[in-house]
């Protein structure tokens, strides 16, 4: 599914579009031109559907050069170890969950309590990934003519980014241009349509850090708008900002994300 000129969603759950497995986030391909990255992979139960939704895009999967990972939970990073061997890709994701998808570490994704719960099937697992590489805030990334932005997302869970994606880095005004039209923000779960969060009962779930988050947010200029989850903005995606901050700024919390 086309979302803009270089914005393709390739894999959708059941809290979203239903492209591909139920469990499965928004999984979004970038088009650099002369590169591709994904952002995020899906539960990885069915990689296969997302790999045929690349290709119906008219991307081959093997292109991939990169695959950004928001975060540590498994509708988040399960497919990536499938999806790397597919495609040679560098992983890329916060200190911390870089170490984590390298060892496979359920427990630092919480997921043994989400299984414990009904929340995953007892046979889901996360495979460690064959290498993956640490990024922090501010740094930035290429993927052909995008640039990508690591944005600090503590708050959902410990480790998050969020990412900043310019698409005119190789235009002479690009740096010149303050009013963000040319950015669109992938905020994984730190904020979703209508400036909800999403916090849970598990060990790196914060609402003080999920607040600082959507504080840092408010301080960027972007367009579009791009969750892991539910819907998202072509336009004006800044005003789920807005919403958060609304609530914020009357000492309290934003509302919960109910799927």
């Amino acid at each position: 599914m086309q979302l803009t000129d270089t914005v393709h969603l390739v894999g959708s759950g059941q809290n979203g579009f239903s492209l591909t497995d139920p469990l499965d986030c928004h999984v979004y391909l970038l088009d650099g031109g002369s590169e591709l990255a994904l952002i995020d992979t899906g539960v990885g139960r069915d990689v296969p559907a997302i790999v045929a939704e690349i290709e119906a895009a008219g991307f081959d999967p093997g292109d991939i050069a990169k695959i950004f990972i928001t975060h540590l939970h498994l509708d988040h990073s399960g497919g990536a170890a499938e999806l790397q061997k597919l495609s040679g890709a560098e992983i890329i994701a916060s200190q911390d969950v870089a170490g984590w998808l390298e060892s496979g570490d359920e427990e630092a994704a919480s997921l043994v309590a989400a299984r414990q719960t009904g929340m995953y099937p007892l046979e889901n697992r996360l495979r460690p990934v064959a290498s993956a590489t640490g990024v922090s805030d501010g740094d930035v990334i290429h993927v052909g003519s995008l640039a990508v932005t690591v944005v600090k997302a503590d708050g959902h869970s410990r480790g998050h980014l969020a990412f900043l994606v310019d698409d005119c880095a190789e235009r002479d005004d690009c740096a010149e241009r303050e009013d963000g039209a040319h950015r669109a923000l992938f905020s994984g779960d730190a904020l979703f349509f209508g400036g909800r969060i999403l916090l849970q009962n598990i060990w790196d779930c914060s609402l003080e850090e999920s607040i600082a988050t959507v504080k840092r947010f408010a301080e960027l200029e972007f367009t579009q708008f791009f969750p892991g989850h539910v819907s998202f903005s072509l336009q004006d995606g800044k005003r789920h900002v807005d919403a958060a901050m609304a609530h914020i700024i009357q000492l309290l919390p934003p509302p919960q994300l109910v799927t």
